[in-house]
């Protein structure tokens, strides 16, 4: 019984495969749209309200030119328990933003040439990261105009100004500035005399 039924099965798949291929015109018509290869840093970092400019390193097209694709630019949080979801930033070739203001931290950057006949996207890839450039800095409290109060920073190694940065984060400056001294007036006079 066993053989009846696994001879009936192979017969019945060459029949069907036979009845498949006799219905393959094999009229296609293929059409070269051409393709590109992209490349980008692998890895950068901006500041957080600073401009961010970049462009591909390397844009090399096939059988195709410039006038094919679409682009965009998209990050999305660097994540491990899901799938990422990418937010456009930027429709164009070249990376432009003046004062980008994503939330601080790593990221995925991603750009997409989008073929424009066939919509099929090659990406290119970066580890993003946006910083506050206050990790490894000195801050000083400055009076603004109007009396009120902003950090500055400068970044060490380096000396880099970074100006308002907690009005930058918060939208606002510091309004009301508290300073209580902890030290006796012994340790006051010690300090003031060095």
């Amino acid at each position: 019984m066993k053989t009846n039924i696994s001879i009936l099965g192979a017969a019945l798949s060459a029949v069907l495969m036979s009845v498949s291929c006799t219905e393959d015109n094999g009229n296609y018509d293929y059409i070269d749209t051409g393709s590109i290869t992209i490349e980008i840093e692998p890895d950068a970092t901006v500041m957080y309200g600073e401009h961010l400019q970049m462009e591909p390193n390397k844009v090399e097209y096939e059988n195709s030119s410039e006038a094919d694709y679409d682009w965009s630019w998209e990050i999305a949080r660097m994540v491990t328990s899901s799938v990422p979801e990418y937010k456009l930033i930027a429709d164009t070739k070249v990376l432009d933003i003046p004062e980008f203001q994503a939330e601080i931290g790593s990221y995925t950057l991603r750009l997409s040439a989008i073929n424009r006949h066939t919509e099929v996207r090659t990406m290119a890839y970066c580890d993003f990261k946006v910083d506050n450039g206050l990790s490894r800095v000195y801050l000083l409290l400055t009076k603004q105009p109007g009396g009120e109060y902003d950090l500055e920073a400068v970044t060490y190694p380096g000396g880099i100004a970074r100006y308002n940065q907690y009005s930058l984060m918060n939208g606002q400056t510091i309004k009301m500035l508290n300073v209580y001294s902890t030290s006796t007036p012994a340790q006051a006079a010690t300090n003031a005399s060095m």
